[in-house]
């Protein structure tokens, strides 16, 4: 699996690293429509998290997952692009898919201004 789908796994050395990095977790502050800043919690190794992040500003939210998606596939991630047989994807498909549905959750978690 590629490395940004790294979670905590019970040994101490490994779960400090993954609480900084690994598997995507972002805060996004909306006005109901649009994205209006993105905060990263837990961002990937490769650094790919805080280039989506930053692209993110101004994007409608039904959109955001998606350009997400794309920003994560025109960053140089480390992921293989070649399809891997035990799982049918590329690694950098499923990098792409992982930030995608973070930043679906973080919209899911947003809470809107008064």
């Amino acid at each position: 699996m590629p490395f940004c789908s790294l979670t905590e796994t019970g040994n101490e050395v490994v779960d400090a690293f993954a609480a900084r990095f690994g598997r995507p977790e972002l805060d996004i502050a909306t006005d109901g429509r649009t994205v209006k800043a993105v905060s990263v919690r837990r961002g990937s190794p490769c650094g790919s998290t805080w280039f989506v992040a930053e692209g993110l500003t101004g994007v409608e939210l039904g959109r955001a997952p998606a350009v997400a998606a794309l920003r994560c596939s025109s960053y140089p991630c480390l992921a293989s692009t070649r399809v891997e047989r035990w799982i049918g994807d590329s690694l950098l498909h499923i990098a792409c898919h992982t930030v995608a549905h973070a930043v679906k959750s973080a919209i899911d978690r947003a809470t809107l201004p008064p």
